[in-house]
């Protein structure tokens, strides 16, 4: 998250809504990020944040139709 970030990702389905939920190693919510890009296949978000190093986990959600799918990963920032 030093300058900036970009989160790749891949959907099966066209998404009516992508948001990604950032949270701190604690579990607090750092930053949400919203109205990203919701096309079938390859998709990526380039976001400039400024968090302190530390690790982070964030959680991506795509509203497709009448479900919601979520994926969780983690991040690694280093100074």
């Amino acid at each position: 998250f030093r300058g900036s970030t970009t989160f790749r990702y891949q959907l099966e389905e066209t998404a009516t809504s992508v948001t990604i939920h950032v949270f701190s190693a604690n579990g607090a919510l750092a930053t949400v990020l919203s109205g990203l890009p919701g096309e079938v296949g390859d998709n990526q978000y380039t976001a400039a944040l400024t968090l302190p190093a530390g690790v982070y986990y964030y959680r991506l959600t795509a509203k497709t139709g009448h479900s919601v799918k979520a994926s969780n990963s983690n991040i690694f920032i280093i100074k």
